[in-house]
C-alpha cells in the first residue's frame, strides 16, 4: 500500500493524519484481501474449466452390479472442499469427516505422502454406488465417506484408491504385465476398466486390492482376478510399489 504524502505544514500534518486514521488502514487492508481473495478465486476457476475440458479417466471402486451411468465424467469440484489443517493435499467435503479420515489415512503404512508427489486426496459425501474414485489426468483420489462408515472401512478404500495411484505413476506395461502373469490371470483379463467393467475384475484392480491388503490386511479383498495372495505376490508388489532391486 502507498502511504500518503507527506505535507509541509505543521497544521497539514495534523489535519493528515486525522484523514489517513486507522479505520482508514484498517479499509484499505479489507479492500487488498478482497482484491487477492478475487484474484485467487479467478484463478482456481480458470483451472477447474481447464479441468473439466480435459479427457478424464477413472477407476472406481464398486459392486458387481454397479451400473456404468455410476460413473461421473470429472472430479467434484475443488472449490467446495475445507483444506485439512494438518496434511498437506488432504481436502474434505465437511469438516465432520476429517474425524474418520484422518485416523483412516493414519492406518496407511505406505510413505504416499513422499512417493506419490502431487496427488491429492479428497473425503466426500457419497455419489452413486462407488466407494472411491482416482482420477490419473488430476492425479486425485476421492474416498466417499457415508454416516457410520469408521476408519477402518475408509482406510480400506483409501488403501485400494493409493493402489491405483502407485500403479498410475510408477509401473510400466512390461510390469503390469508381469504383474498379470504372477497372478495367473487369465489370457481375457484386461488391466484398465472399460466398458462398464467392474474394477475388481481388471489388473488394476488386482493390483489395487493386493496392495491394500498390505495395509489393511486380507478382510474383505475383492479382486476377481485371483482370488488367493501368496508370498511371490507380496515379493512382486513390493518391488513394485517401493522400487527395490
Amino acid at each position: 500500500m502507498t502511504a500518503p504524502s507527506t505535507p509541509n505544514d505543521p497544521s497539514e500534518v495534523e489535519s493528515s493524519q486525522q484523514r489517513w486514521s486507522l479505520d482508514d488502514e484498517r479499509a484499505a487492508l479489507r479492500r487488498q484481501q478482497a482484491n487477492d481473495r478475487a484474484v485467487r478465486f479467478s484463478s482456481v476457476l480458470s483451472a477447474v474449466a481447464i479441468t473439466l475440458g480435459a479427457a478424464l479417466s477413472a477407476f472406481a471402486v464398486v459392486g458387481p452390479n454397479s451400473a456404468e451411468d455410476d460413473v461421473p465424467s470429472a472430479p467434484v469440484d475443488p472449490l467446495a472442499l475445507v483444506a485439512s489443517e494438518t496434511m498437506t493435499g488432504v481436502s474434505f467435503e465437511k469438516e465432520s469427516f476429517a474425524a474418520v479420515a484422518i485416523p483412516a489415512l493414519d492406518l496407511i503404512r505406505y510413505p504416499w505422502r513422499s512417493e506419490l508427489q502431487g496427488w491429492t486426496i479428497t473425503f466426500l459425501e457419497p455419489r452413486g454406488r462407488a466407494s472411491g474414485y482416482t482420477w490419473s489426468a488430476e492425479r486425485r483420489m476421492e474416498v466417499f465417506i457415508s454416516e457410520g462408515d469408521d476408519p477402518e472401512r475408509i482406510a480400506r478404500v483409501l488403501a485400494h484408491e493409493i493402489g491405483h495411484a502407485i500403479d498410475v505413476t510408477l509401473n510400466s506395461p512390461d510390469e503390469r504385465r508381469e504383474w498379470l502373469a504372477e497372478r495367473e490371470a487369465s489370457d481375457a483379463t484386461e488391466w484398465w476398466p472399460g466398458s462398464g467393467r467392474p474394477d475388481f475384475e481388471t489388473g488394476a484392480g488386482d493390483f489395487a486390492e493386493v496392495f491394500a491388503t498390505t495395509q489393511v490386511g486380507r478382510d474383505d479383498f475383492k479382486s476377481k482376478v485371483n482370488p488367493e495372495i501368496d508370498d511371490a505376490d507380496i515379493a512382486l508388489l513390493n518391488r513394485l510399489i517401493l522400487r527395490t532391486e
